[in-house]
């Protein structure tokens, strides 16, 4: 018979304590093993997320998409009268400032179109401007060529705004052309006397061509005309005889005496029509006058409105 001793006794204690202590270490570090590519296990990462609350939901949203840029489209101006000009405005709408001008044939770049507008890139206006979308084509139009015109007085007559600073060429067919211009350093009202700034008001003529103009070419108004004369003589401004030499010149189709209280040598001529610069002239750019050159004989009406 097996007899168990008291040595025997302790030795099974200790083996037994042993297996306790060595079976309790294992358990214990079962729980923060890594995964094979050295990140925490599946169960680990999960309650780590639950344990760190909404902070880490957010951290993981994805950030707003920025806006989109705008896609613009190369389109050109395509006109229908030589020398005109198209108008981008500040709005879409024919009552919105004009902040610039387009020529025939120029590129622009086109956002989008809606309602009979076109939104281009323009620097005139904070990036942006507004044109008509009908005088839009997707492909470079040809050149327009001045019309050919049998100059007889009478068959081409000029509108001057003053307020729009725009000068309008006609013919018997329509419009020719359409003009940026510049006025006197005090543009507003009817001309009165001499050396008031102002460029007069009403129909006239033209009645002198000068090739040899120190503003390029230029072509003289039939200012003073025959109202003109009838204020200055009652105002006492000039003399009989003055008015009677005005109205004898108007109604020979001359030059009126330029020498008088009322003022004179009124011209359309060169030189720059982008600012009011002149002593009551009417001033466009010399690619202009050459138009106004070749169309304005002796005898060509001019209609100028405030």
């Amino acid at each position: 018979m097996f007899r168990i001793n008291n040595k025997t006794i302790g030795l099974i204690m200790v083996c037994f304590v042993c297996i306790l202590i060595c079976g309790c270490r294992i358990d214990f570090n079962s729980d923060v093993l890594p995964d094979t590519d050295g990140n925490t296990s599946p169960e680990q990462s999960e309650n780590m997320g639950n344990d760190s609350g909404d902070s880490t939901i957010h951290n993981n949203e994805p950030s707003p998409s920025p806006a989109l840029p705008v896609s613009y489209v190369t389109m050109y101006v395509n006109l229908k009268q030589y020398g005109s000009k198209l108008n981008v405005r500040d709005n879409p709408s024919i009552d919105g400032n004009i902040i610039g001008k387009l020529d025939h044939g120029e590129s622009v770049e086109v956002a989008w179109e809606e309602n009979g507008w076109a939104v281009i890139k323009y620097d005139g206006n904070g990036g942006i401007g507004y044109i008509s979308s009908d005088y839009l084509v997707q492909e470079e139009p040809s050149e327009l060529m001045p019309p050919i015109i049998d100059g007889s007085p009478g068959e081409v007559y000029l509108n001057v705004y003053k307020e729009k600073r725009i000068l309008e060429l006609w013919s018997n067919n329509g419009l020719i052309g359409e003009y940026n211009i510049g006025l006197g350093f005090n543009p507003i009202g009817h001309k009165e006397k001499e050396g008031d700034g102002r460029t007069p008001e009403g129909s006239y003529y033209v009645c002198v061509r000068n090739p040899n103009s120190r503003f390029y070419l230029s072509l003289g108004v039939s200012y003073p005309g025959i109202s003109d004369a009838e204020r200055g003589l009652e105002s006492g401004l000039i003399t009989q005889d003055e008015y009677n030499s005005i109205v004898n010149a108007i109604n020979n189709g001359g030059l009126p005496p330029w020498n008088t209280a009322l003022g004179g040598q009124i011209m359309i001529h060169g030189s720059g029509g982008s600012y009011d610069w002149t002593e009551g002239c009417i001033a466009v750019d010399d690619n202009v006058m050459d138009i106004l050159w070749e169309h304005c004989p002796i005898g060509t009406k001019i209609n100028i409105y405030p």
